[in-house]
């Protein structure tokens, strides 16, 4: 089933009320969206703006990954 369309304001809105995002300047965010894209924020970019205090998966610990060999 295909997702709906949303526009650039719903879109925030899914990042505030979905996502937990606070986003205190809606313009910025909108050009961020016009820029990137909604799937590239969220895949790429979110951990940049996530407090990790917040998260449940702060509390896990996992250990790195490492290459054979090195």
């Amino acid at each position: 089933m295909a997702k709906p369309y949303l526009t650039y304001a719903q879109q925030i809105q899914k990042l505030r009320d979905d996502k937990g995002l606070i986003i205190n300047d809606g313009p910025y965010a909108e050009r961020m969206l016009t820029d990137i894209g909604y799937f590239s924020l969220i895949g790429g970019y979110k951990t940049l703006f996530v407090e990790p205090m917040t998260t449940k998966d702060a509390r896990h610990n996992c250990k790195k990954a490492t290459r054979e060999g090195s």
